[in-house]
């Protein structure tokens, strides 16, 4: 679909105007999926596509860096983290570009997520680092809160999992601060999980249940993922 769209510059010329009206309503929805996260694949590929073509066509360049952000987000969960990294690197490059600081912080975050996907833990850290530096500097907690899982996730998938723990320990102090409550559940997932690989299984328990407790509340359907670690066979 996106390849017709592209070969067709005069169909995108005519209905141009109506489309940079739609911006702000994708937009949202592009917010939507990086919250929620558990939206139709499908849907999610055709937004941010739609959500690229558009910026790309009016002109809007914060946008189309944006774009990228959701573009690598929609590749890395489809399992095309390679494809993902190209978006996230995008996505900073032209950041970098506008001089857009929360921007690049987001897109550093982005990228040192997808790097753990594909086993380069080095990167992974090194750019996380950054990422937490520049959320620092711009007193965003939320984005430090994102910075120090990305980095708990890299350190846990080397085997420093106490490392990991202090990092995720540290973005669970973010998001409570500020009641972000999914990231919350999902970051007690990550501990549980490091908890898990380091033989402590009570305490894996003790964080997957916090967890689960708080995704019920929230009527998420990740609920179920959790409930899947809980009845593992772990615990036999």
């Amino acid at each position: 679909m996106v390849g017709v769209w592209a070969g067709q510059p005069l169909r995108l010329g005519r209905i141009a105007h109506g489309a940079c009206r739609f911006v702000a309503v994708v937009e949202e929805a592009i917010l939507i999926v990086e919250d929620l996260m558990y939206l139709d694949a499908a849907v999610d590929q055709v937004s941010a596509r739609l959500f690229n073509v558009v910026n790309e066509q009016s002109g809007d360049s914060v946008g189309a860096a944006r774009s990228h952000d959701a573009l690598s987000m929609v590749s890395d969960q489809e399992g095309n983290h390679e494809e993902a990294l190209v978006h996230a690197q995008e996505s900073l490059r032209r950041h970098r570009q506008l001089g857009h600081r929360a921007g690049q912080a987001r897109a550093l975050n982005n990228t040192s997520w997808i790097h753990v996907q594909l086993g380069d833990h080095e990167s992974a850290l090194a750019v996380a680092a950054q990422g937490l530096a520049l959320y620092r500097e711009l007193n965003d907690d939320n984005g430090q809160a994102d910075c120090w899982d990305s980095l708990g996730y890299a350190y846990s998938h080397i085997g420093e999992f106490t490392r990991a723990k202090t990092c995720y320990e540290r973005a669970l102090a973010h998001y409570r601060r500020h009641g972000d409550r999914f990231y919350e559940a999902d970051t007690l997932a990550h501990l549980g999980d490091s908890h898990h690989a380091a033989g402590e299984l009570e305490a894996a328990q003790a964080a997957w249940q916090e967890a689960l407790s708080i995704l019920d509340s929230l009527q998420h359907p990740f609920a179920e993922r959790i409930r899947m670690k809980l009845a593992g066979p772990a615990w036999l």
